[in-house]
């Protein structure tokens, strides 16, 4: 796969961080909420999302260089129930292009791309 201009890689790198944030801003929304505590972990181009008490993440996003985009992956806490991943392809203007597994895509804004992607370990911790 060729890498992507510098410029656009900035673009993308640009909304990477900013999605970053809305996550930190929702999770820190949702802990003063009083819910179950939810932790951010940020390691160079990787954010993790725990919950609190627990060894693996409910939440990874890895920005990729190469093409620009970003995976994300929401492990299932159900057996029988694979991860929900796919890919988000930074826009303009804080939207964003959510690309499911399945394949189809999904306009979404960046605030309410972090809620969706926060849902699972918001519900699972609130269900506990």
């Amino acid at each position: 796969m060729q890498s992507q201009p510098a410029n656009a890689l900035e673009r993308a790198l640009k909304a990477f961080k900013t999605l970053i944030a809305a996550i930190h801003e929702a999770v820190v929304k949702h802990n003063a909420s009083g819910g179950k505590l939810l932790e951010v972990s940020e390691r160079a181009q990787r954010v993790e999302v725990f919950q609190h008490g627990l060894i693996f993440p409910s939440l990874t996003l890895q920005f990729d260089a190469a093409s620009a985009q970003i995976s994300y992956v929401r492990p299932s806490r159900a057996m029988n129930k694979p991860a929900d991943e796919g890919t988000i392809v930074p826009g303009y203007n804080e939207v964003f292009l959510l690309v499911d597994a399945s394949g189809t895509a999904h306009r979404i804004a960046c605030r309410k791309l972090a809620v969706f992607l926060l849902a699972p370990a918001i519900q699972n911790r609130e269900a506990d």
